[in-house]
């Protein structure tokens, strides 16, 4: 199952509403937005490749290993 942090950032991939896209141009740089709905809070970045980001925000969370504590505190909390 899916943790909300998970989808939520699923659908900031759904903003460029093509089937694919992220697969076909895993290269897609940029300034991306992480938003905790429950308490408002916001986690900025920016990547090379937003793609491989995403994956590595998921991957480190679900370790408990996250860089920034303050998002790692709400993927605890609300998951």
């Amino acid at each position: 199952m899916l943790s909300s942090l998970e989808l939520m950032l699923e659908e900031m991939f759904k903003i460029f509403d093509l089937p694919g896209y992220f697969f076909k141009y895993k290269k897609i740089s940029g300034v991306y937005k992480i938003t905790i709905i429950v308490n408002n809070k916001i986690y900025i970045g920016s990547a090379v490749s937003i793609y491989e980001r995403y994956y590595t925000h998921i991957g480190h969370l679900r370790k408990g290993k996250h860089r920034s504590k303050h998002l790692q505190s709400s993927f605890n909390k609300y998951g």
